[in-house]
């Protein structure tokens, strides 16, 4: 004889057939937890059996955050109660008359799930009418969410369209505006420097090599007006000064500035600063030759007239 354990109309605002499926089994799982009797569960949806067999067997992830969670919730803990071991779950095919039986077990699964489909079918109808007037206001909110998704995705689609547009077509639809650039006022002016050596620079390289920079100096700036100016690396102002003198420039030996001019005579004491000094020099001119040719950002430059470099 057939007994129908319970039928209600389906708790939640999802309202699919899944999780009807799905809720069924829940309440007889729940029942069996409540009662302390192992149980068989006959279903006619896959996705159930098949997800609740991997619940038992330990290999289904529970996720608060996933569709029909508390369902999901509810039946692990009732699985908990009973125990694994105490619970099986089979398929029985759908909407089979009884005259499709070809066994008397098949017959018994198409009877009784016929039958639990029509109390499934009555409880729906029996639903009060303030759950038709929420169930109204629920689709009523949902077709206006699709609709706002819908205008979004619409808009996603035009922005992803605009983007991938040839550049004639843009150029057409929108004038790029011009960036302004940086300007620099080329201005050079000695200030009140009249060619004397520096103190302080004396001090810290030599007076010699010192009036040695300035003599370079003042004859690349002689006979020049201020109008005529350009811009001339350090790199390139560093290997002037080195031609010019046939010297590299002061050396930094054990913490005090060498001129080698000054100790020609002991020349192989100074030979590895001499060798980094020329890696230094080599270094420079790849940086200029680089920059002049537009592989490296602009090296730090110097303000000179034009006709001072060579």
């Amino acid at each position: 004889m057939a007994v129908v354990l319970h039928a209600s109309a389906l708790s939640g605002v999802c309202q699919t057939a899944f999780r009807a499926e799905l809720a069924a089994v829940a309440y007889v799982l729940h029942w069996a937890a409540r009662t302390g009797i192992a149980v068989r569960v006959w279903s006619d949806c896959s996705g159930v059996v098949n997800k609740v067999k991997l619940m038992c067997n330990g290999r289904f992830r529970l996720g608060v955050n996933r569709p029909n969670s508390d369902l999901w919730i509810w039946i692990a803990a009732s699985l908990d109660d009973i125990g694994v071991d105490r619970v099986q779950i089979r398929k029985v095919a759908a909407h089979r008359t009884l005259q499709s039986a070809r066994t008397a077990d098949e017959m018994w699964q198409f009877f009784h799930n016929g039958y639990v489909d029509k109390a499934a079918r009555l409880a729906n109808q029996a639903r009060p009418e303030q759950f038709w007037k929420l169930w109204e206001q629920h689709v009523q909110a949902t077709q206006a969410a699709q609709k706002l998704v819908n205008q979004v995705q619409a808009l996603h689609v035009a922005i992803g369209r605009r983007h991938v547009l040839s550049e004639e077509e843009a150029d057409q639809g929108t004038e790029v505006p011009q960036r302004s650039t940086r300007q620099f006022e080329m201005n050079f002016s000695l200030g009140r420097w009249f060619g004397h050596a520096l103190p302080d620079s004396s001090r810290l390289f030599g007076t010699t090599h010192v009036s040695r920079v300035v003599r370079w100096f003042t004859e690349r700036i002689r006979d020049t007006t201020a109008d005529d100016l350009r811009w001339v690396s350090f790199a390139q102002l560093y290997l002037d000064f080195q031609m010019c003198w046939g010297l590299p420039g002061p050396l930094r030996v054990q913490n005090q500035w060498v001129d080698i001019s000054m100790h020609l005579f002991n020349v192989p004491r100074f030979r590895g600063h001499l060798l980094r000094s020329i890696r230094l020099t080599t270094g420079l001119l790849l940086i200029w030759f680089n920059r002049a040719h537009g592989m490296l950002p602009p090296f730090s430059a110097y303000l000179l007239p034009r006709n001072a470099w060579r």
